[in-house]
């Protein structure tokens, strides 16, 4: 079970969730980052990085990393609501913060 903002933001993809104005701050900085990096800060990395298992040394094939990365990009983020009430989608459900 998982009780977080960006958790529930997870399994209600495509949907929008109610989120804390917290999370809506941490999501936005992050957001305006990668923004401005052009990409190379980008809060939806753990698409990729889950593909890893650094304790193993196991690392993704070529082909995993290939169908990963239509699903890396922080267009894939909206903040929606208001201040005082803001919701966060992520409009694909294999896009993973």
């Amino acid at each position: 079970l998982c009780d977080s903002d960006i958790c529930r933001a997870h399994a209600a993809s495509p949907e929008a969730v109610d989120v804390s104005p917290e999370t809506a701050e941490l999501v936005r900085t992050a957001l305006g980052y990668c923004e401005r990096s052009r990409g190379t800060f980008d809060i939806t990395m753990g698409t990729l990085t889950r593909l890893w298992d650094f304790h193993r040394g196991v690392v993704p094939s070529p082909l995993a990393l290939s169908r990963a990365l239509p699903h890396v990009w922080c267009a894939h983020i909206e903040m929606g609501g208001s201040d005082a009430s803001p919701t966060l989608a992520i409009d694909d459900p294999e896009t993973v913060l």
